[in-house]
């Protein structure tokens, strides 16, 4: 495949700037959205996926760097149309990287029901352009990558593809709001993790839920400053479960048949040598 094959696979729908002011540097870097179509668009919907909830510098980045790549160069094919924003805090404070310039936290500013004192608007331009597009594309999924640790929370997906994405990827399933446990290292050194605080119930998540959507959430390790150890998750763990994940029809599986298994007949050609002069 040539090299100008590969690059015109993705196309860029949409650039939009959320800072006040597009002309300031600080202020006017723009959310993008990519999309990369399918093999089988019907065979489940599309897929949204997030990435970038910290900044652009930060490992999931990376990660879905690594991801598109592998869908550019046909490492990976996927089944779903793709629709792609690749860093969805285009304009992180330096400062507390999980939120914006305005002091929002995007993954946890969606007006849901379950949240009572929510408007029927996020506070942060970036999380209602998020909105905008996820209920005009009317995914089957969405994905999300976060710099964290390593584990994996979801709404709605079935036992058998989470079980599957843990194997793979050899991250625990933790429930909407667990951490996980504190490494041998940290309890020695008694580390102490500062959490910031999330309103669980404004969550990405929960407005899925609530819409009927489906979505993972793939933690993939902050600390992780080494590229070269990142690409290690990415190749072992990150990338086959993103592969198996991507291609087939994981979340819309064809319905299949009662399986009753037949009686094995062993031709004479596959009998032992020694039982061949009955």
């Amino acid at each position: 495949m040539k090299a100008n094959q590969i690059v015109s696979q993705w196309k860029l729908l949409e650039m939009v700037h959320v800072g006040e002011d597009p002309t300031d540097t600080e202020d006017g870097a723009p959310l993008q959205w990519l999309k990369l179509s399918g093999t089988q668009p019907d065979a489940q919907g599309p897929i949204v996926i997030l990435a970038g909830f910290e900044g652009s510098a930060r490992n999931e980045s990376r990660v879905l760097q690594l991801l598109q790549k592998a869908l550019s160069s046909g490492v990976i094919n996927t089944v779903s149309d793709l629709y792609v924003c690749p860093t969805t805090n285009p304009n992180a404070n330096s400062k507390a990287t999980h939120l914006n310039l305005k002091g929002s936290d995007i993954m946890y500013d969606f007006p849901t029901q379950k949240n009572r004192a929510a408007s029927d608007i996020a506070q942060s331009a970036e999380a209602n352009h998020l909105i905008r597009w996820i209920e005009k594309v009317q995914p089957k999924a969405v994905l999300t990558l976060q710099a964290d640790k390593n584990y994996i929370n979801h709404y709605g997906v079935s036992d058998e593809v989470i079980e599957k994405l843990t194997t793979l990827s050899e991250r625990p399933v933790l429930n909407i709001g667990e951490r996980p446990a504190l490494t041998e290292e940290e309890l020695k050194n008694n580390i102490e993790e500062e959490l910031p605080h999330h309103n669980l119930d404004k969550s990405l998540g929960q407005w899925c839920e609530e819409k009927e959507i489906l979505w993972i959430n793939l933690a993939i390790d902050g600390s992780k400053k080494d590229f070269e150890e990142l690409r290690e998750d990415w190749r072992l763990n990150v990338g086959p479960a993103l592969k198996w994940l991507l291609e087939g029809p994981r979340f819309n599986p064809p319905v299949e048949e009662p399986f009753f298994p037949a009686p094995t007949v062993i031709g004479t050609v596959d009998l032992p040598p020694e039982l061949m002069n009955w």
